[in-house]
Order: structure tokens, then C-alpha cells, then sequence
């Protein structure tokens, strides 16, 4: 699907709120709150984003005194010559909801990843798609009995935002990690003198996740999909197949899709999110990934198309890794994974990646021979 991207039109620019990055984060998040995310400042250049996620992500931590400019990331600039699918591509690779637009070297506003997604419609560059070419598997699913805390921690653990919550195996609903903050951060209601407090702590999800979550059927266009995401506000929705969720689609699958079938991707290994420190093990890291890729060349009907990795790392210096296989009409198998250690978290996520798509090769394999065996009768 390679084709000539006109540069970005100004109405997708839309007005933005600055602040400089010495005031206050609590000055700023009911603006925040209302419009998504800010743009932040130091000394008339730009310094950052801080979106809403931060404020959900990190609300424990506010008080007073912290300033805008430790929750800011400076995020890839849009600019005047920058076409469509390079700003899908920016919008993919930093997973960001705003990015910054700049002319004439000064911040004008900021471009939507709404905006984009509804571009991705009206071009009709994802018509030809259907839903199971590029949704998540294996869907990551918590009962309902589990815990909060142990939600989250698995959550944290895996580099998931959010989990399919089920019930003697049946889907219940779906559970995101703003749903987790928001429990957590919620203000105590008052209890009496004989009432006993709310403790998080024993409160499993099946008292927070939302039922209902909108679903999709596998064999579904992805435009379909897409609008449905656009016009319920959501990021993703539920992969369905005879009544089974099967999978997930996120709007980074389809931003995804896009960046690999416009052939703006240097090759079918792309490892992004590094930085000055992380970047010298590039080529190590390649290797492994390079390894992980022949390996599963060698599985019967698993074809792999591309592998993308993003590595993350914190102050803390613990590393946040998520891996994406494509795998053509296998559809995508992703996985993230934390610690802190590099190598050993890179190689636990791999032999995770592996053996899932191993899992895969031999269900195939399963259905070949009882298709076989049918035959045979």
C-alpha cells in the first residue's frame, strides 16, 4: 500500500494550552483534565507535553510543590513539511495522544492522535484490512476474583494498560489501568462508627472493571473498527469470534499497520525508544532479535513479517520492554515485560514471545491433522 502522503493540512492543528515548566503541576491539571494535554515551556522554547496519563499515572505523587517541568517529555515535532504518514509514524513510535506542531521554529499548536486517526479513515488506508490481520493475541485476561493490587502489579509487571476480566473462562468485561487509579486515588467516603472502611487492599476487580465493553467480530473491517473506536471515545476494543474473545485492537494496531505497509520502516526489525545510555546495546540487542526471528522461520505456516521492540528507561533505572511479531494472517502476538536488568528482561521477554507463538504453530499443526483424520473418514 505505498503512496505519495501530502503534508499534514493546518486545520488538523488545533489551539494549545502552554505553561512554563517552573509552575506548578497542580496549576495545570484542570486544564489537563479538560483538554487532554498542555504544552510546556522553558524560557520561550519548547520543553514538552504533559498529558493526561501522567496525571493518572503519577496522582500519589503530586503535591505543591512539584513543578510541570518533571512531568513534561519532549516528544518528535510536527512541522510544516512533514507528511501524513510520517506523522502516523511519529504518533506511533512515541505512543503520545498530542504531538507539538512548530513553524517558523515556534510552537503554533498541537496535531491529535484523533485528528490522525480520522485522516487514516477518510484516505481509506486501512479498507483492505480486516480486523484478525492485525489485532493482539493472546488476549491477557484476570478473573474477577483477583485483587487490585495484584492487578496492578501484573499490569506494571507485563507493560500492559489494560487486561480482559472473565469468569469461569467467559469474558466479563475489561479493566484499564485508569481504572485502577482511579480506585486508588478515589476519596474515602465517611463511615459511622460501627462501618467498616473501604480497604483496597481486599477489593478484587470484579468491583471496578467495566462491563459491556464494546466488541468487534475478527473478520470485521478495521475501518469499521476504527470508527467505532473514534466515535465511542476508546482506544480499543474487544476481538470477538463465535461468541470468544480471541484478541484485542488497539489504536496502535492500526497506527501500526499503516507504518508498515507504507514501507516508511528501514527493514522488519525496528527497535525505537532508545537512549543515550540504552543505545549502545543496539546492536546486541538486534542480535538477539535477529536470533528470536530465525527460530521461528523455521515453524511450519508462521511467517514472520516484522518485529518491533520498544525499550523504556526510567530514573529508577529499572527498563520497560514491548515487543510486537507479525505474523501476516497469524495476526500479531504482543508482550511487554519490566525489571532491571536489560539482557536478562530482553531474554525473559523473548522466550515469552517465543513460546507463544510456538503455542500457535502447534494449534495449527493440531487442526492440520485433525482436518486429516477427518478426511481420512
Amino acid at each position: 500500500m505505498k503512496q505519495a502522503f501530502e503534508v499534514l493540512p493546518k486545520d488538523f492543528v488545533s489551539e494549545a494550552s502552554y505553561f512554563n515548566h517552573s509552575q506548578e503541576l497542580t496549576s495545570a491539571i484542570p486544564t489537563i483534565t479538560k483538554s487532554g494535554a498542555i504544552v510546556v515551556m522553558k524560557d520561550k522554547e519548547y520543553y514538552g507535553i504533559v498529558d493526561d496519563r501522567a496525571i493518572y499515572r503519577s496522582t500519589q505523587k503530586i503535591n505543591k510543590n512539584v513543578k510541570l517541568g518533571s512531568f513534561a517529555v519532549k516528544l518528535p515535532q510536527l512541522e510544516d513539511q512533514t507528511s501524513i504518514d510520517k506523522a502516523i509514524y511519529l504518533f506511533y513510535t512515541s505512543q503520545a495522544k498530542v504531538l507539538p506542531y512548530i513553524s517558523n521554529n515556534k510552537v503554533i499548536g498541537i496535531v491529535k492522535r484523533e485528528t490522525i486517526l480520522k485522516a487514516i479513515l477518510s484516505l481509506h488506508l486501512i479498507s483492505k484490512l480486516r480486523v484478525k490481520d492485525i489485532m493482539s493475541s493472546p488476549v491477557i485476561a484476570v478473573d474477577t476474583s483477583s485483587s487490585i493490587p495484584n492487578t496492578k502489579a501484573f499490569m506494571q509487571k507485563n507493560k500492559i494498560n489494560r487486561v480482559v476480566v472473565t469468569s469461569n473462562g467467559r469474558t466479563e468485561g475489561i479493566l484499564t489501568y485508569r481504572d485502577i487509579i482511579n480506585n486508588t486515588i478515589r476519596t474515602p467516603k465517611k463511615h459511622t462508627k460501627n462501618s467498616i472502611p473501604d480497604n483496597t487492599n481486599k477489593t478484587s476487580v470484579e468491583s471496578i472493571y467495566s462491563q459491556n465493553p464494546f466488541t468487534i467480530n475478527y473478520n470485521e473491517r478495521v475501518d469499521d473498527a476504527l470508527r467505532l473506536m473514534i466515535e465511542k471515545n476508546i482506544s480499543s476494543v474487544l476481538v470477538n469470534r463465535s461468541d470468544k474473545t480471541v484478541g484485542i485492537l488497539t489504536t496502535k494496531d492500526v497506527l501500526e499497520s499503516i507504518v508498515k505497509s507504507s514501507g516508511i520502516l528501514p527493514d522488519n526489525i525496528v527497535i525505537f525508544g532508545l537512549d543515550t545510555y540504552t543505545k549502545e546495546y543496539e546492536s546486541e540487542i538486534r542480535d538477539e532479535l535477529e536470533k528470536m526471528y530465525d527460530k521461528i522461520e523455521k515453524f511450519h505456516k508462521i511467517n514472520v513479517e516484522h518485529i518491533s521492540l520498544n525499550v523504556k528507561r526510567h530514573k529508577s533505572k529499572n527498563y520497560e520492554l514491548h515487543m510486537r511479531v507479525w505474523l501476516g494472517k497469524r495476526g500479531v502476538v504482543s508482550h511487554g515485560l519490566t525489571g532491571f536488568s536489560l539482557d536478562k528482561t530482553l531474554s525473559e521477554l523473548i522466550k515469552t514471545v517465543y513460546d507463544t507463538i510456538k503455542k500457535k504453530k502447534e494449534i495449527i499443526y493440531m487442526k492440520k491433522e485433525a482436518i486429516g483424520r477427518y478426511n481420512e473418514e
